[in-house]
């Protein structure tokens, strides 16, 4: 999770919220499922799966400790949050650069690119739906959706449901 912080209306940061189940993933509800379209999955429960599939020739998988995982993620975060700020400097230049390199690779690893999405936005106490397919993000990491009539928008906030697949 992301949450942009304004201060006089202008972005002065933001907060990063990182959220990983290894023991055991809450069952969600329908009261419980706040909007999502999947059942959350913990890092125990893929284990299982892997020693339990008979086609896994290595059934010696071991799961990380909290330690090394809190070291791997921290230490792509500081990357990436490292990243965030070349994007900032080469700005008043005019070049593109580490932009430009960083929309090529996250289009490569974009989960939900191609997917039909309904987004959820709440603004003037009413809820406004957008929904249309997926196509990556742009400049300002908005997620752009091509609505049915063929119109892109960018949408910077909202709660994403998956609809189907594409």
């Amino acid at each position: 999770m992301i949450e942009p912080v304004w201060k006089a209306g202008k972005l002065v940061g933001v907060v990063i919220g990182v959220g990983l189940n290894v023991q055991a993933a809450p069952k969600l509800t329908a009261q419980t499922c706040e909007g999502m379209s999947y059942q959350a999955i913990s890092l125990q429960d893929i284990y299982a799966m892997l020693k339990a599939d008979t086609n896994n020739k290595s059934n010696d998988i071991n799961l990380p400790t909290l330690q090394t995982l809190y070291q791997q993620m921290s230490k792509a975060l500081i990357a990436a949050m490292t990243r965030f700020e070349h994007f900032g400097i080469e700005k008043p230049t005019g070049h593109t650069y580490y932009l430009d390199s960083f929309l090529q690779e996250f289009a490569t690893m974009d989960a939900l690119a191609g997917l039909r999405l309904r987004v959820t936005q709440d603004h003037d106490d009413k809820a406004h739906v957008v929904t249309g397919h997926a196509c990556s993000i742009d400049t300002n990491g908005c997620l752009q959706l091509r609505e049915d009539n063929g119109k892109i928008s960018a949408l910077f906030t909202g709660r994403i449901d998956v609809t189907r697949e594409a």
